[in-house]
């Protein structure tokens, strides 16, 4: 009998990580990444890169929203590296322009 609430406990732990996978890589990481990357004047110098951060972030969050959480994360982790890459591109870009 002792068993039930460990294993009623590991249930309820094991169906939490995907939300809180999704919040980590999506509402922490993506989200900054294309903060950060808007800050870099990226929408003018790297455009290809930010538009892609910017609707894969967006999907992710829509996706989220119906609790698809592995299919959120995996377009949250597009959006933080296509948001990365839109920063060093528009640093790039940006000194050879000065």
């Amino acid at each position: 009998m002792t068993m039930r609430p460990v294993a009623l406990l590991v249930a309820i732990a094991l169906g939490g990580c995907g939300p809180i996978e999704y919040i980590s890589t999506v509402t922490f990481e993506a989200s900054k990444a294309v903060q950060e990357a808007k800050a870099s004047r990226a929408p003018e110098l790297a455009p290809y890169e930010y538009t892609a951060a910017v609707e894969y972030l967006h999907k992710a969050r829509e996706v989220g929203g119906y609790a698809r959480y592995h299919e959120a994360i995996e377009f949250g982790k597009k959006a933080r590296d296509y948001g990365h890459e839109a920063v060093k591109l528009a640093r790039e870009r940006g000194t050879r322009s000065e």
